[in-house]
């Protein structure tokens, strides 16, 4: 294992070598902790196999989606400056969202621009639309296009984007154009991944998911693409999807999350550092319920570290032993139940209390693009 650990670590670094010097070292050991316990699916050959898996996977930054948003507006820019961006996505943490507003920001927006379905859209309209990713385009379909009216013209900038879709939208839409000056089309898994074994590994466990909608991702798409960790439903299922598999592979522990990115464990491990997370677990009373180590370890867990030494090291605590310890407790009382090579899950309370710090640091923290 020490031999592949190593090139674990290699891999982890690689991954890590584009972000700034202050937050390399957090996005390396996160990039470790994922692929850690994705290869511990396995043992032996499989193990090794997994680990192939994991660097054929399409790792991309945020940082690479919005340079190639931005090229995109740039040059559609260059021919057409009288168009407002339709918002489909209006959730605070939708990728959409947040490259409009970087955009904005960046003063290339006006916030005049910007319109969803609440305002008034008239056929001599340009309409711009903007997200990282397409898979099936059924989320611009229902957000956007069934929602503007059809004389419009309209653009789809995006970074990255299923072929077979872009020209299903642009035929069924005949007022429907993207942007092509930057994109990146994905490939489904069996055009990136030749070797036997690695395939048949796939088809195995992807057989196994008992949600036939995602067993190779949503729509069938087959994908094997990531920003920071988190990926799109229409990935193989083998690298996102968390639910019941049939046996051997229940239990299976996924590489990525549709939540949870390596930069929001960045945000955690520094809201921890400056108090920010002791000053929530005190304005939430929580004191009576749980110690704070324990809770600093249930977060650890939440954000899907599984290492002891990783979680000691991110809730601050000298030991493995005494991680062990906290866990152990929070076994006995019912608040995890916890395998500690394979599944954990959280009392509801918990889990709640849990997601709430994580979303409120995420919000008052700066955008990823100002670290």
């Amino acid at each position: 294992m020490s031999g592949l650990n190593n090139e674990i670590i290699a891999f982890s670094r690689k991954l890590s070598l584009s972000y700034s010097k202050e937050t390399r070292k957090a996005y390396a050991e996160a990039y470790y902790s994922m692929i850690y316990r994705f290869i511990n699916n396995g043992s032996g050959k499989r193990k090794r196999a997994l680990f192939e898996i994991a660097k054929k996977v399409k790792w991309f930054r945020n940082q690479d989606a919005f340079e190639s948003i931005r090229a995109n507006f740039f040059y559609l820019h260059e021919k057409c400056q009288n168009f407002k961006v339709f918002i489909f996505k209006k959730e605070y943490d939708a990728s959409s969202m947040s490259y409009v507003s970087k955009l904005t920001s960046e003063g290339f927006l006006s916030k005049s621009q910007v319109i969803d379905d609440t305002n008034l859209i008239s056929a001599a309209d340009t309409i711009l639309i903007i997200d990282d990713f397409v898979g099936t385009g059924n989320a611009i379909i229902k957000g956007a296009l069934n929602k503007i009216n059809p004389l419009c013209n309209v653009f789809i900038i995006c970074h990255c984007v299923n072929r077979n879709t872009m020209v299903k939208l642009e035929k069924e839409f005949s007022n429907v154009l993207f942007i092509k000056k930057e994109i990146y089309f994905s490939l489904e898994y069996n055009r990136i991944i030749r070797d036997t074994y690695q395939i048949n590994l796939i088809k195995a466990v992807c057989s196994a998911c008992k949600d036939r909608r995602f067993a190779y991702g949503y729509g069938n798409l087959g994908l094997m693409i990531t920003y920071e960790g988190v990926c799109p439903n229409n990935d193989i299922s083998m690298l996102w999807y968390r639910e019941d598999y049939k046996n051997p592979f229940n239990g299976w522990v996924p590489l990525l999350d549709r939540d949870i990115n390596v930069y929001m464990v960045d945000i955690i491990a520094k809201g921890i550092k400056n108090k920010d997370v002791f000053l929530l677990y005190n304005s939430l009373k929580l004191a009576e319920q749980i110690d704070y180590k324990e809770f600093l370890v249930l977060i650890a867990l939440r954000l899907n570290s599984i290492s002891l030494k990783n979680i000691a090291s991110f809730a601050g605590i000298d030991t493995i032993y005494e991680v062990r310890n906290i866990i152990k407790i929070l076994i006995s009382r019912g608040t995890i139940v916890f395998d500690e090579t394979k599944n954990y899950d959280f009392d509801d309370k918990i889990n709640k209390i849990i997601s709430s710090v994580i979303n409120k640091l995420i919000i008052n923290a700066k955008p990823w693009n100002q670290l």
